[in-house]
């Protein structure tokens, strides 16, 4: 069986490229077209191309070690996609696409919008996406550290160990830490402040989504706290 063809676009000219090409979206500043009519042909292809785009921006991201610098092309598909169809933003995938692009030297403004967009429609989706917003919250203030833009980053950095600190016992130290590090110091001033290194030394991991606390507490997380504790 042959592996299936990436999926080419018509530039206006006359020439094509990939889909998923990085540099896409600066050839064809309106892409994509306009959503197409339902149940026809053109939508039944617009609705593969737009799932295909974001199981492959999620398959970047969690990739080990993570490639979503890789995910621009598609993230800003599915972004855009969403906007012009719903009129409305797509929050989980304006995420993902600001983190990308603040991997990418130059695209730093691009991120930031991104990242508040994406940050002023949290109201309008049912559940508050927690993993990836730390996530986010983290990349963002990495790339405005390399921006020395110091301020605006440790706002980033508070509001996330903030929400570490403020649910001690949502997910393990080592789920957080796998969440928001990486290998180019994207974490740094939130897991190694002082603050959240006090909570979790109290904490030692014994499985699963367990661990004990202060030596004789048992903790099972994700479920409710034990008495005394938030």
């Amino acid at each position: 069986m042959s592996a299936p063809q990436i999926p080419n676009i018509t530039l206006p000219d006359g020439t094509t490229m990939s889909l998923y090409s990085p540099d896409l979206p600066e050839k064809l500043p309106n892409f994509p077209p306009i959503f197409p009519k339902k149940d026809s042909e053109e939508h039944a292809r617009f609705m593969l191309i737009d799932g295909a785009s974001w199981q492959l921006g999620k398959c970047l991201r969690y990739s080990t070690p993570t490639r979503i610098a890789e995910a621009v092309a598609p993230l800003t598909w599915v972004t855009q996609t969403h906007r012009r169809r719903l009129n409305k933003t797509a929050v989980i995938p304006m995420l993902f696409l600001g983190v990308a692009l603040s991997r990418h030297e130059g695209e730093e403004e691009r991120s930031i919008r991104a990242f508040t967009e994406a940050f002023s429609n949290l109201g309008d989706i049912p559940k508050m996406p927690e993993k990836n917003l730390i996530w986010a919250r983290a990349n963002m203030a990495r790339m405005l550290r390399r921006m020395n833009r110091i301020e605006e980053a440790s706002q980033q950095e508070k509001l996330t160990r903030e929400w570490i600190l403020a649910h001690p016992y949502k997910y393990p130290p080592s789920e957080i830490k796998n969440i928001i590090a990486d290998d180019i110091g994207t974490g740094t001033n939130i897991l190694d402040h002082e603050d959240v290194l006090a909570l979790f030394s109290t904490l030692r991991e014994i499985g699963p989504k367990q661990a004990i606390l202060n030596g004789n507490i048992l903790i099972h997380y994700g479920l409710k706290p034990p008495p005394g504790f938030q």
